[in-house]
């Protein structure tokens, strides 16, 4: 796994990253431990999560759909 943070630092591995839970929500966001940014992590491609909206109605979408193709 490579993530490139936007000050530039690649980050090679986990060792180097910081994973903090917000409390409220309980997801877990990843920082960068060099200059403490939020690294945005997409499960998606954005036109792939648009066609998904499309196909669900808005409600949300279902990640099965992806493997049912």
């Amino acid at each position: 796994m490579e993530l490139e943070c936007k000050c530039g630092f690649l980050h090679v591995s986990m060792d180097t990253l910081i994973t903090k839970r917000e409390p409220i929500s309980g997801k877990r966001r990843i920082i960068c431990s060099v200059c403490g940014k939020q690294i945005p992590i997409r499960t998606v491609q954005p036109k792939t999560f648009k066609d998904l909206m499309r196909q669900t109605g808005g409600s949300g979408y279902n990640a099965n759909v992806l493997f049912e193709s």
